[in-house]
Formats: structure tokens, sequence, C-alpha cells
């Protein structure tokens, strides 16, 4: 999974890929997802890895990148270590933190979850966060049927974070989708499958998404749109 959700950025990153002892799924469906004991371990992991690329960084400027439960503890660490340095702050670029809820004050773009870092607002734009969760279209986030808060808050001074993939500021947009092909097989054709050699491909037109706010209460979303269409078939 880290080659596939990661592997694109090396176009512009040294990547650095820190293993950790996640949550595993037993425990997630046993609800000890919120236990102390057990997601400490997995942050200290996380945070002992960050120690080291600091301590051997060379003063290097850094994104960090994560999904789901690897954005919980990313949430963390920016919380209680980069915020708390102002050095270490000035060095996070940005911050992508995918697939786990963000708060935001309803009518501020700073606060609740961090104390000063901001969403990102415009391409050029450092020191920020990019944050969404995605859903489709016909199946919305509904509060109390899902075990994490995905897309929205509970409570009603806060609202879910929604930055857009494609254009910080834009609206409904033409998602640019890539694939690894053990993700998703292009063709309806098994043997047009068989002809791909590249490690990723890209399926033009198969989602468009854009933010989605409801009564500005926390219920902020991604939504992914589509199928429209598949490649070949």
């Amino acid at each position: 999974m880290t080659y596939i959700q990661a592997a694109r950025y090396r176009s512009v990153c040294r990547m650095f890929a820190p293993l950790y002892r996640q949550i595993t799924v037993a425990a997630l469906f046993s609800g000890k997802y919120y236990d102390p004991e057990i997601s400490g371990v997995a942050y200290a992991d996380v945070l002992d890895a960050f120690k080291f690329y600091v301590a051997n960084a060379n003063g290097r400027g850094f994104i960090l990148v994560g999904h789901s439960q690897g954005s919980t503890h990313l949430i963390r660490l920016i919380q209680e270590e980069i915020e708390a340095d102002a050095y270490l702050a000035s060095r996070m670029i940005a911050a992508h933190l995918i697939g786990m809820s963000v708060e935001l004050p309803n009518g501020a773009e700073v606060g609740a979850s961090f104390a000063s870092t901001p969403p990102c607002t415009f391409d050029e734009e450092t020191h920020c966060f990019v944050n969404y969760v995605s859903f489709r279209q016909t199946s919305p986030p509904v509060p109390g049927e899902s075990f994490f808060d995905f897309g929205y808050t509970d409570s009603p001074d806060t609202r879910a974070t929604c930055t857009h993939p494609v254009d910080l500021g834009g609206g409904r947009l033409e998602l640019d989708a890539v694939f690894s092909p053990a993700q998703v097989q292009p063709y309806t054709d098994p043997a047009l499958n068989q002809t791909i050699t590249t490690p990723f491909v890209k399926l033009p037109g198969l989602f468009e998404g854009e933010c989605i706010e409801e009564e500005g209460k926390g219920s902020c979303h991604h939504h992914q749109w589509g199928p429209r269409r598949s490649a070949g078939g």
C-alpha cells in the first residue's frame, strides 16, 4: 500500500517511509482504536522515525504524508511536536492528511484540531495542511453509522476540513485518476489488461469530485463521483 499511495511523490520528494506497529484490524473492530496504550505504541514508532529524520536531515524541509490511521498519528505529531517548536513549524512545507477528518471551528480557518496550522488554500502556500475524506455521491457520510467521524465532527461548533485535491479552491472537477493495475483493471477485456507494462495507469474521466459542506456544522466532506466511464470498454 505504501508503494501505491506514495509512489507519485517520488517525482518531487525524497521519500522516507518508516515502518510502525499499526493497530490491527482485530483491535479496530473490537473498539480498541482509541485505547491510549495501543495507539501509544503506534504513535511512538512514528515519533521516533520523525525525530531520526530531523536529526539527520541537515535542515531540509519536509512534507508529512499519511492516510487513515497514519493521518491520525501525524495529526498528533503536528499538535505535540511541530506546533510546539518554531523551528519544526518553519521546516514543515505541508502535511497531507488524507482519510481522517481534521476539525476546524465554524467560521474560522485556524483552531480546533490545530492551534496554528491552517488548511492550504492556494497552490504555493506552505506551512499548511491538505485534508479530505472521500465518499461516493450516492453514499454520503451519516453521523452515527461509522466508528470513525469520517466527513463530519461530533461537535456543533466545528466542521470537517475539505481541501479539494485537484484545485484547492475549485468546485466540481475531474479527478486525475491514476491507479496501480493491482488496484483496478482498466479494461473490461482481460487480455488487454495483460498488455499493460507500466506500474501505473491513468483513467481519464473516471471520477469527478467536489467539496460539500452542509449546514456549516462539521459535515464538510469530499465526494467521489463516478464512475462515468472506463477506458477500453
